[in-house]
């Protein structure tokens, strides 16, 4: 509830800036995780918060050597 409740905000700004992952199978998920969040579950969501939050931090590239 707190990711699509009050952490919303948050998390959509995350998601919708520049990121280091595909974007349309992100906003996939959380489309999906919105409309039924038992079915996604939100430590996918979560997960996938904290690694692009981690490569905007860290200026890390997913899929670099």
């Amino acid at each position: 509830v707190w990711l699509a409740g009050p952490l919303r905000p948050w998390a959509e700004d995350l998601l919708r800036a520049p990121a280091p992952l595909a974007r349309a199978p992100v906003m996939a998920l959380w489309q999906r995780f919105l409309a039924k969040p038992q079915a996604v579950g939100y430590s996918r969501i979560l997960t996938l918060l904290s690694l692009i939050a981690w490569c905007r931090r860290t200026g890390a590239v997913v899929g670099a050597a």
